[in-house]
């Protein structure tokens, strides 16, 4: 879970969960109320495992398996892997760039 690098407060996860959906680039820690950011090997940590059910859905067809059962999948998976998403979320106190 996701750990203030200020007062050190653990983040649960529902709220961690809830900041994955904004689009402001920092977040606030809910104990002492200072700016956040995610850092950057989290955003590409996020990025790959989102991709997996994607992927998985290339393999399937590659395998001529039916449409019912792809679009099932993949609704599973994507389910999964938002549920799963608030693990992989970490913090730093500088807003780190892509370059």
């Amino acid at each position: 879970m996701a750990q203030c690098n200020n007062c050190k407060h653990s983040w649960s996860w529902s709220y961690s969960f809830k900041k994955l959906f904004t689009f402001k680039d920092e977040v606030y820690c809910p104990s002492c109320q200072s700016a956040q950011y995610v850092s950057k090997q989290a955003r590409n940590h996020m990025s790959m495992v989102a991709m997996i059910p994607m992927l998985i859905c290339f393999i399937l067809i590659a395998f001529s398996v039916t449409t019912a059962i792809i679009i099932t999948v993949e609704i599973i998976g994507y389910a999964l892997v938002i549920l799963v998403l608030p693990f992989f979320y970490k913090l730093s106190n500088e807003k780190e760039y892509f370059f």
